[in-house]
């Protein structure tokens, strides 16, 4: 599930834990559909892992050549 909160994707995606986490990630690669093309981003934001889920806030971006 995604959404636009203020010019940033939040995001909620199952995961198999229970742990607690907070990071707060600047170039973690993520997997992005472009234009029909499956490829890699990196993200910038913040992530929190919950007992079955993992919840991001933030922008994905690429190095321009």
């Amino acid at each position: 599930m995604q959404f636009n909160i203020a010019g940033m994707f939040l995001n909620v995606e199952p995961r198999f834990g229970i742990g607690l986490d907070i990071e707060s990630v600047e170039s973690r690669p993520v997997w992005t559909v472009k234009d029909g093309e499956l490829g890699t981003m990196a993200f910038d934001g913040l992530v929190l892992l919950i007992p079955f889920f993992i919840v991001t806030l933030g922008n994905v971006w690429t190095e321009a050549e």
